[in-house]
């Protein structure tokens, strides 16, 4: 569950990491292709966390769709 959490759980904050900046930092740069691809990689670390509970919840085996 750490494995599945810690990766999910460090992109999120990285994301809250970026909007403090472009607040609270005056020089603060832009760059929206890393702001996409983090979004990108959240989802799908939510994606899978998602298929991780369901899984757990049910008590079967981790199966992705395909």
């Amino acid at each position: 569950m750490v494995v599945v959490r810690s990766p999910g759980a460090y992109r999120a904050l990285y994301i809250l990491n970026w909007v403090y900046r472009s607040y609270y930092e005056p020089y603060y740069h832009h760059n929206w292709i890393v702001y996409t691809c983090g979004a990108l990689q959240t989802a799908l670390y939510a994606d899978f966390f998602y298929y991780y509970v369901i899984s757990k919840y049910y008590g079967g085996k981790l199966q992705l769709p395909t």
